[in-house]
């Protein structure tokens, strides 16, 4: 009776559906100048405690975008040669800091109480020019975007994306989110638009 319980579980095992896993790939291109960045990511899933860092060279940021869960650490470093500052006033969001005076070899880990898809532009009150943005997002499948003078095509995949997450977003400073829904074996061009009009397009397609 045992050996034929455990023949039956074995047997309901292998004829369990398996959770199969998509892959998403495409391509982003603009039709005129790009502009500074942009994130591209799957919605829904559990959330992953998602950390990242920015550093201070040249007077630049070294990166222009950043990821981080609803939860996650930034660290910042200065390793510049002159003193800094890190701010981010955002009015919609109600997102703000503001690290002071952050001296040549400082580093700096701040976590904030930010909501899921917001993205923020933070700067340097002493060197206005500067500026990166920080997305926050509970997806752990994104891909970054710091986009050049060239206007694309920009190249993208995200793998292992489950069958049943369908909804990605394309999010962009002062760009409208672009919002798609896409099943396996479809492949879809949607417009990227600022102000109403047309700026560019992307290209998915899942498999």
């Amino acid at each position: 009776m045992q050996q034929g319980l455990v023949a039956c579980t074995f047997i309901s095992i292998l004829l369990a559906p398996l959770a199969f896993a998509d892959t998403v790939t495409g391509s982003i291109s603009f039709l005129k100048r790009p502009p500074l960045a942009g994130l591209l990511y799957v919605k829904g899933g559990a959330e992953v405690m998602t950390h990242d860092q920015l550093d201070q060279k040249d007077k630049k940021f070294t990166k222009d975008i950043l990821v981080r869960s609803t939860k996650g650490e930034i660290v910042f470093n200065n390793s510049d040669a002159v003193d800094h500052n890190i701010f981010a006033n955002d009015t919609k969001t109600n997102s703000k800091f503001d690290v002071g005076l952050m001296p040549t070899g400082n580093q700096i880990k701040k976590t904030f109480d930010w909501p899921a898809d917001s993205l923020i532009r933070i700067g340097c009150k002493i060197h206005p020019k500067m500026k990166s943005y920080i997305v926050t997002t509970d997806s752990s499948r994104y891909e970054s975007f710091q986009f050049k003078r060239s206007a694309g095509p920009y190249s993208f995949s995200l793998s292992d994306i489950p069958s049943d997450q369908h909804d990605l977003t394309l999010i962009i400073p002062k760009y409208d989110p672009v919002n798609i829904s896409l099943s396996a074996g479809q492949t879809k061009t949607l417009s990227i638009i600022k102000k109403g009009k047309e700026k560019g397009s992307i290209t998915l397609k899942r498999d």
